[in-house]
């Protein structure tokens, strides 16, 4: 499949999301210093590929190419093409080997456990599938080639599409309610998080919607250090976003005061709102390691 063959597709009212193993079907922009790019100061080059000699560290690309320096690509054209191509496409940006398809194997295992699947979480999940499955931690350097690839492999891949997307739904087992705010993460880490920004990410990975109370002295929109505001640095292993929030929460004498009207629960200093509780918080919850 080519360029030329999107021109006869005609896939509008269902367009897919396309995962490709092949070599270079993500290619979007210049790799010098193989192929011909401008450096950061506006000068061209050919690149070896098309015997250009550099004879001290080819100098770094400019972050934004134009013209004949920025090519397009299969994935690229497959989301630009109105009416036909794709609603997001994972691809490689340049050569691709066998272990890109344990990336592939992943996604789709991602996509087919996960009750309410996002396009962002099955790739994450296809990441930790191919770092466990390829042993990327205990990989040794030989006289080979191939040791160093399988290493970069991931790296080497590109998602174009919107990462919050979300997929078909998988019908639930009988009995069964899981949702995004029972999934057991495997890790979480943060590193100096503005309290702020940590709530926000908590609770959108449990589904919650919620508001700051104004009496919390450092409330105020995300993104912006507000005065007074702490920062969190902890390490949970295998705890759901909701039970990671909760002990955020605890920790900074906050809690969660859901209101069943709106569905819109509300944080609030505990000192200055005696309400009851969500009655998962009466569990035991697992102990982060907090720096």
């Amino acid at each position: 499949m080519s360029l030329r063959d999107l021109d006869a597709i005609t896939n509008d009212p269902r367009l897919p999301v396309v995962i490709s193993a092949g070599c270079s079907t993500a290619y979007f922009a210049p790799l010098p210093p193989y192929g011909g790019y401008v450096d950061v100061d506006g000068r061209e080059h050919e690149g070896t590929d098309h015997q250009e000699i550099f004879t001290a560290p080819p100098p770094a690309p400019s972050p934004y190419q134009r013209g004949r320096f920025n090519p397009t690509g299969l994935g690229e054209q497959m989301l630009k093409r109105e009416g036909r191509g794709a609603v997001a496409y994972i691809g490689c940006n340049t050569g691709s080997q066998p272990c890109a398809l344990t990336l592939v194997e992943g996604f789709v295992d991602q996509l087919a456990t996960t009750k309410q699947p996002r396009l962002g979480d099955c790739w994450a999940g296809a990441v930790r599938h191919y770092y466990e499955k390829e042993k990327l931690a205990g990989l040794k350097p030989n006289d080979d080639w191939y040791p160093p690839s399988i290493f970069f492999q991931g790296m080497k891949f590109m998602l174009f599409g919107d990462p919050s997307l979300r997929l078909p739904e998988n019908s639930a087992s009988p009995g069964s309610t899981s949702s995004m705010a029972d999934f057991i993460i495997p890790k979480i880490v943060m590193d100096d998080v503005p309290l702020r920004d940590a709530i926000v990410n908590l609770a959108r990975e449990a589904e919650l919607n919620y508001i700051l109370d104004p009496r919390i002295p450092w409330a105020g929109p995300p993104g912006r250090i507000q005065k007074g505001e702490p920062s969190i640095s902890a390490t949970w292993t295998n705890i759901t976003a909701t039970d990671a929030l909760t002990i955020t929460l605890r920790r900074y004498k906050l809690e969660l005061i859901p209101n069943p009207a709106t569905t819109i629960a509300r944080i609030a200093p505990i000192d200055r709102a005696v309400k009851p509780v969500l009655r998962s918080w009466s569990a035991k919850l697992p102990t982060p390691s907090f720096r």
